[in-house]
Parts: structure tokens; sequence; C-alpha cells
């Protein structure tokens, strides 16, 4: 989806894919402060943000969990069920942020067999099907990594 001049310029994309994977592409610049606001109900995406140009604020947990994420930083997240989470775009900054959501149930049927070689924290994660738990690690990447991901 292109944006309408009058909220600003650039893109929104998103794709879904086969076995609960999905992306959101934001490739743009807004003329105000804009706000993406999510209202949870049952099941939960786990979250793989990558922040590549400018900055977003993410918080969820109901507000519990806020943090901002920068250029090149990327984060995992997983909020509860039945809680709300958003992502908050400064006005007048380019930027390009990319969220890879997982839904669980579905994705489990695909990587049953590969749990258990995960570390014991991404393990756990990835186990709670529900979203009982609120996860959160954010981390750097390599600007090669940045290059791959704008690539795709």
């Amino acid at each position: 989806m292109n944006l309408p001049q009058h909220l600003g310029n650039g893109f929104i994309s998103a794709f879904n894919f086969s076995d609960g994977i999905s992306l959101l592409v934001f490739n743009c610049q807004f003329n105000h402060d804009w706000k993406i606001v999510y209202d949870q109900l049952t099941n939960p995406p786990l979250q793989f943000n990558f922040s590549i140009k400018g900055g977003v604020k993410h918080y969820y947990h109901d507000k519990g969990i806020n943090y901002f994420l920068n250029p090149l930083q990327g984060t995992i997240t997983s909020d509860p069920s039945k809680s709300t989470q958003g992502f908050c775009f400064p006005e007048n900054q380019e930027v390009v942020f990319v969220s890879l959501m997982i839904d669980r149930k579905q994705y489990l049927n695909k990587i049953d067999c590969l749990i258990e070689e995960m570390p014991e924290k991404l393990r756990k994660v990835f186990s709670d099907k529900n979203g009982k738990e609120a996860f959160f690690y954010q981390g750097n990447y390599s600007v090669a990594s940045s290059e791959c991901i704008q690539n795709i």
C-alpha cells in the first residue's frame, strides 16, 4: 500500500506465508507522529523486529514494556494474550522497519521436531503457543544483515 500524500510518502507492505509466518514492511516517512496499535485477543505472534533506517518506539504488555529501536537493532518480542501493543513512528523521519511475525500454534506443527535443539529461552518462547508470558530480547545486528533484510 502506498501512503496517501496527506499521511506522508513511501509504502507499507504485508505478506502472509504458509505455516503461520507473516511479514510487515514499513518503508516510509510520515508527516506527523503515527502509531499502529494491536489489540490482542488471543494467540499473539512471536515477533522479530528490525530497524534498518530511522527509529521506532515499541510498547507492549499493556505498556508495561517500552523501548526504542534504533537503526541496526533488532528485537524478539512476545506479548501476552489479551494485551495491547503498538509501534510509534516519528514525524518527518525516513523509517525502514520490518516485523517478522510467527503464529506459534501453526509454526510448531512445522518445526516440532527441531524445537528441542533451540536454546532454552527460545524453546520456551516458541513453546508458549497461547501467549501466556511476555518475552523481550534486544540486540544489534550487522550492516551485512541489514543489506540482506533490505534485499528481501
